[in-house]
């Protein structure tokens, strides 16, 4: 089992180097047949692995710089869809990911840096978000039941709901306090 694990994880490596060196995939057009075939393969080893080698894919895609957005271009690939269930995340640079409709339940997500990403209706059950920078995330519809939201950063954060706030049962005081004055659209009175 691990040996099938690692060769999908190392055959995927090397079709994704095929295709940044050989096919200028981060030079491509947005709806190009490189950045398809680099969408699938991603989300089809994604399914495959388990946990324990999910980091490596996204560490991969981080450093080659192919699902942050830059800028007002949107990321080469899209992990719309993506599971990454279990995996351990933490301190990862996701900033614009397209995380739509993601599985990231259970995920370790401490100290990740997700500013303005796409997390419309991602499922964030039993995530580890502590200290997660969430700042201008587009949280519409998303599963936040059991998430650690200690000391994350929701400033301007998009569709933050009462349900959401009382799904999340590890919030900071200060960030639940403040969580509900945004949702009731209260701002603190300022003293004389």
């Amino acid at each position: 089992m691990q040996r099938a694990q690692d060769e999908a994880l190392q055959a995927y490596l090397d079709q994704m180097s095929t295709l940044l060196i050989e096919r200028n995939l981060r030079g491509s057009e947005e709806a190009s047949e490189v950045r398809t075939l680099a969408r699938t393969r991603t989300l089809t080893v994604l399914k495959r692995l388990d946990p324990s080698r999910k980091p490596a894919v996204l560490q991969f895609l981080q450093e080659a710089e192919l699902v942050q957005s830059s800028g007002d271009s949107a990321p080469i690939i899209e992990l719309a869809g993506a599971d990454l269930g279990g995996a351990d995340l933490s301190e990862s640079h996701l900033s614009g990911a397209n995380l739509r409709e993601a599985d990231l339940s259970g995920a370790d997500l401490l100290l990740v840096h997700l500013r303005e990403a796409i997390l419309v209706g991602a499922d964030l059950r039993a995530v580890d978000l502590r200290a997660a920078d969430l700042s201008t995330a587009d949280l519409t519809e998303v599963n936040l039941t059991g998430a650690d939201l200690r000391e994350a950063d929701l400033r301007s954060a998009l569709a933050i709901t009462k349900r959401a706030v009382r799904a999340t049962s590890l919030l900071s005081r200060r960030c639940h306090h403040a969580l509900r004055r945004k949702i009731q659209g209260l701002v603190p009175r300022q003293r004389g």
